[in-house]
């Protein structure tokens, strides 16, 4: 095990937002968060890297308590990837190496440099690394922010809707990367989706929300039509095509 969320209890103005959300992560995993918009994925994402503080409940990563720790600490641990990044003039190299703030004291080293030429080269960013990230695209932006997160070597990688607003070439590279990556490091990573297809393809593990509660949790067998049907609303049939498991939507 990897990751421990214990408990979680979390709210926004005196309402519930997430209610005893409890689950582990096991090293080399990916697990996919599903649910239906505002069903709590980007605020337990937020909560597990600490960026909101729970009122009950603690996250461990390797058996430590993220808690008794500083951001800076958290950052070697956890790498997070936002749904929205502001662009700035920076290029995309010096973006990248922002992810390696944990570890620099006085200056930045060989070390620092190494790695992040290493993930360029992984993330296949070679060729935009001196452009200045508000002159790339939609698609390469979010493979860069990915990069930032990876060079701080963390343990465990949340992503917030890394696909989004990515056409479909860029949507399964994204994720072929990450699968990836975790497998490569022996780390793992949990992505909230919406897309239900993608995370079948790609992830491992699935955890399904609904107003804040843990409605499902497990592998391949918790997405079911019924589970389906209670968190999202609609009639779908699972089916598979060429050994890929697809959710299918049934008009009602």
């Amino acid at each position: 095990m990897i990751l421990y969320v214990e408990g979680i209890r979390f709210g926004y103005n005196g309402e519930v937002t997430l209610k005893d959300i409890e689950f582990e992560l096991k090293r080399g995993r990916v697990c996919a968060i599903l649910g239906e918009n505002g069903a709590g994925k980007t605020t337990l994402l937020k909560c597990i890297d600490g960026v909101l503080k729970p009122r009950v409940g603690t996250v461990y990563v390797e058996k430590k308590n993220l808690a008794e720790m500083s951001k800076n600490e958290i950052a070697k641990y956890i790498g997070y990837v936002p749904q929205r990044y502001s662009e700035g003039m920076l290029t995309v190299f010096d973006t990248i190496l922002l992810g390696r703030k944990p570890y620099i004291r006085w200056d930045v080293s060989r070390r620092d440099i190494g790695i992040v030429e290493d993930t360029i080269q992984k993330m296949g960013l070679e060729n935009i690394s001196l452009k200045r990230i508000d002159e790339i695209s939609g698609g390469e932006l979010q493979k860069v922010i990915i990069a930032r997160a990876l060079v701080q070597q963390p343990k465990v990688l949340l992503l917030d809707e890394p696909t989004n607003n990515l056409d479909i070439r860029n949507q399964i590279e994204v994720m072929r990367i990450i699968k990836e990556i975790v497998a490569e490091r022996d780390m793992s990573a949990v992505v909230a989706l919406h897309d239900i297809n993608l995370a079948m393809r790609y992830a491992d593990d699935f955890l399904i929300l609904k107003n804040g509660k843990i409605l499902s949790c497990g592998g391949f067998d918790t997405i079911t039509p019924e589970n389906i049907k209670r968190a999202y609303g609609i009639e779908a049939e699972i089916v598979s095509y060429r050994d890929v498991p697809l959710v299918v939507p049934l008009d009602s």
